[in-house]
């Protein structure tokens, strides 16, 4: 159990909200709806393939791949900023 007031005050909202959720849920009328087994048909099966063993790429060959980096960091552009404000940020 929380042990302040406002943890508490959230836990207890979160637990309105479940509760809600679920009360919505259980006001649906399925009389007449048959029980799902399975989201899929049961013909469907899944593929097979071999177990093969690939090799690892690390981070750092990853980052050789990269247009622009920082240290260990990607840097892609944020649209809304312009080109010379990313410059100035390193």
């Amino acid at each position: 159990m929380p042990s302040d007031d406002a943890a508490k005050k959230r836990l207890v909202s979160d637990i309105n909200t479940l509760y809600n959720f679920v009360k919505h849920i259980q006001e649906v009328d399925v009389e007449n709806v048959e029980p799902l087994r399975s989201i899929w048909p049961l013909n469907t099966s899944l593929m097979m393939r071999d177990d093969v063993e690939k090799e690892d790429v690390s981070g750092e060959e990853l980052l050789k791949c990269a247009e622009r980096t920082h240290g260990k960091f990607y840097v892609v552009d944020n649209p809304k900023e312009t080109k010379a404000s990313l410059e100035y940020q390193f």
